[in-house]
Formats: structure tokens, sequence, C-alpha cells
């Protein structure tokens, strides 16, 4: 079963993790029990918006399943001895996917000795699917307790101007043009890699959603921040000069795992609208020096 540790308190007596074995076929796999842990990881973006703050963690346990669609299917006790503890652990209603604290273990007393994945959603106070984990194994003895990462969902992107408009004498109009993909949790979960070595392989509901953002403001203006989605494809910078010429940059959008802060800078200078300017000519002085012829030289 799943039982829930506190674990800055205290441990389970059944954390022996002992193990169980059945005999009913070569289709029957004996069970574990062990302690898994997940750490969450988030953007590496420096000046990012706020850090989502995880609340509530929904843990899921899949088997292989080659009749699966996506290969993996929930563990059901199908593999256990028909009528053992387990079997009817995994076959009661709320007991796979089930929702702990994120301060909390996941204790799992009956771990069928099969492949298996075991998926973590962590949710914030807005029961959105902040960070995902992932991770693929084979119950063993030596195996618990288990720990592995969980990975932040969603994207952010920002721009910075202030070069620009801190020049005096112009007037810049900025825009951002970008797409968005929306996120299907349950699809990437199960239809990507682990999240221990680095990023899960995205997969989308609804993508390429072209949006545009005009620029105001000063400091790093936030284009887009969200878990739900990721920012994708080119984005593209439109910058207007004075009402007259037009910019436009492209740089492409970053892979899951980095947020994108993007900072607009010119090496030309500004102008400035003077005042009158008055002009005084000054004339060369005369100097008089006389000199007298009557003195005969001896």
């Amino acid at each position: 079963m799943f039982s829930v540790v506190l674990v800055s308190m205290f441990v389970f007596i059944s954390c022996s993790k002992e193990l169980s074995t059945v005999s009913d076929g070569p289709t029957k796999v004996g069970v574990i029990a062990g302690q898994i842990t997940v750490d969450d990881y988030d953007l590496t973006f420096k000046s990012a918006p706020v850090t989502p703050i995880g609340v509530t963690r929904i843990w899921y346990m899949y088997k292989k399943d080659i009749i699966a669609p996506s290969g993996w299917s929930l563990v059901n006790g199908d593999e256990l001895v028909a009528g053992s503890a387990g079997d009817k652990w995994w076959k009661t209603p709320g007991n796979n996917p089930i929702t702990f604290s994120v301060s909390e273990s996941l204790y799992s007393n009956f771990t069928p000795m099969e492949d298996l994945r075991i998926v973590t959603k962590t949710l914030n106070a807005d029961k959105k699917v902040a960070y995902i984990g992932i991770h693929d194994f084979h119950p063993t003895a030596n195996l618990f307790p288990l720990n592995f990462k969980g990975k932040r969902m969603g994207d952010a992107l920002t721009i910075n101007i202030d070069d620009l408009t801190s020049m005096p004498g112009y007037t810049f109009a900025v825009s951002v043009a970008y797409k968005l993909s929306t996120i299907d949790i349950d699809a990437t979960t199960l239809g990507t890699s682990t999240t221990d070595a680095g990023w899960p392989i995205l997969k989308y509901s609804v993508e390429n959603v072209a949006t545009t953002a005009n620029i105001t403001g000063g400091g790093q203006v936030t284009v887009y921040e969200g878990l739900d989605k990721k920012v994708v494809g080119n984005i593209v910078v439109t910058i207007k000069i004075d009402n007259i010429t037009t910019i436009t940059k492209t740089v492409p959008a970053l892979e899951l795992g980095k947020g994108l802060a993007l900072i607009l800078k010119s090496d030309k200078v500004g102008t400035v609208d003077s005042k009158p300017i008055g002009l005084t000519d000054d004339d060369i002085t005369i100097e008089t020096q006389t000199i007298n012829i009557d003195q005969i030289a001896r």
C-alpha cells in the first residue's frame, strides 16, 4: 500500500523492506516495500518571476503494458496473487493515484517487482501542475529509499528595453510576437523519458498559438510566465523608430528548463534639441607702437 512518511519527523515500522513472495504461476510477481521521495527543480532563469510553490503532490504507479497505447498502465494488482493484501489494496479506488502534501514522502508497501514507472505531479495553490517527476525502475531490496527529480513545467519570457528608452531624442515602439503550445501533462508523463538526467520531451494538446505583446514600462517586463504552456518556435521582436523605420530581430525559443530574458541594446547615441544658440564675434585687438625716426643710429 501507499502510506505517508513525514520525512523530518518519523519513519514507519514497516520500513524494513522485507520481500514478500508469491508463487501463483509465472504471471505473478513479488512485492517489496520502500520509501520514495522527489525533489522539484526550477527553470534556470536568474531574474524569473516568483517560483511556483508546491502544495500537494499526486503520486502514480504505472507498470509496463504492451497493450496500452502509451506502453504503461496504472498498477491495479492483477500481477499479484488474487485476494492477497496487495491485490486488494491496489484495487481499492483512490489508492492509485494518491495525493499527499509536498512535505511528505511516499511509502509503498506493496510495490510489484516488475518494470515500473512512478510519476508525480506537484500542484500549486491553484491546483495547477507546477512540476512533474518521472522515474522508471525495477524495485529491489537495496534500491530504497528511492529519490528522483521533478522538473518545472511552463515557461518564462521577459524583455528589457531600458537601453533604448533611455536614449533621448527617439521614440521607440516595441512588440514581441511569439507562439505558445499547451502542455499535455498526461501524454508527457507517459510518452517521454525519466526526469533524473534531464528534462522530459513535452507533448502538446494545442500547438503554435500566435500572440503579440506590446512592451511598455521599465525593467524586465514579463511577456509570458505560466505553468501550462511553453514558448515554441521563433520569437520576433519588432522595434519601430520615430514611427518611420522598423527593425525586426528573431530569437529562437529555448528548450524546456530554460526561461528566456531578452535585453534590447543599442550602441548608438541619443540626440537632444537645443535652445536658441547665440553667437558673438570677437575681433582682433589693435595695439599701437610708435617708431621715432629722428633718432639716428651712430
